[in-house]
């Protein structure tokens, strides 16, 4: 096995979050529909799928029998974490879980946001060389989408490792700030490849902390003229550099 989907989970999320959908019998339920797809997934790329839930809640997935080959892993966050965001959580969360998995010999390890699947996934996801990592982030570089990255092992654990105490998302530091500048240290200090997708994802699901929902169906159209248009920025935002 050389690839883990790591899906990060909270059934039941901590009332000092402020989310838009806090519902434990909703969210149960959408992260089993989620998983589901993953193990599909699975099923076609030989990718492990593991959950690392942080809501004392790994029971409630461990009890769905069509989940009884999925991996459960529990993490329980600090005060002083929690403190600083639900970013903070999940990013202890993500460093808990690579310890199991890079002892495992897994190469590659897609972190996923829980409840969201991706359509046509085998294709958005292919093999990663060493030292390389997949995301989306803005022009500037300050900024990367952490519902879905897409890494080689060596990039977590040299790069996007112990970022929870970097989170301060009361002063405005959020988890996608201190990834887009560990990898922009990454590029300058260890030649590390960050690579666009080669395709746009598109997320199915909805978003816990706005409440809105991925899985319209975007036309064909649509996808096209926003995949170009990316195409274009990047070309420009390239020369200018």
């Amino acid at each position: 096995m050389t690839q883990a989907v790591l899906l990060t989970a909270a059934v039941r999320p901590d009332p000092r979050f402020k989310v838009a959908l806090a519902d434990p019998d909703t969210r149960l339920h959408q992260y089993v529909e989620s998983i589901r797809e993953w193990l599909r997934f699975g099923d076609q790329t030989g990718a492990r799928v593991v959950v690392v839930e942080t809501s004392r809640s790994a029971g409630l997935l461990d009890g769905v029998p069509a989940l009884r080959q999925l991996q459960v892993i529990e993490f329980e966050s600090s005060d002083l974490m929690a403190e600083r965001g639900k970013g903070a959580v999940e990013a202890g969360a993500i460093d808990h879980a690579l310890t199991d998995l890079a002892s495992k010999g897994v190469r590659t390890i897609t972190k996923v946001t829980g409840r969201l699947g991706i359509v046509d996934a085998p294709r958005t996801l292919p093999p990663l060389a060493p030292n390389s990592v997949m995301v989306r982030r803005t022009l500037d570089r300050r900024f990367v989408d952490t519902r879905l990255i897409h890494a080689s092992v060596d990039v977590w654990t040299a790069s996007l490792h112990n970022m929870a105490a970097e989170v301060n998302e009361p002063a405005g530091t959020y988890l996608e700030h201190v990834v887009g500048l560990r990898l922009v240290r990454a590029e300058f200090e260890r030649g590390t490849g960050v690579l666009r997708f080669p395709q746009r994802p598109r997320f199915r699901g909805q978003s816990g902390t706005m409440g809105s929902r991925y899985n319209r169906v975007d036309s064909a159209i649509r996808v096209a003229v926003m995949e170009r248009a990316e195409r274009l920025i990047v070309r420009m935002a390239t020369k200018q550099i």
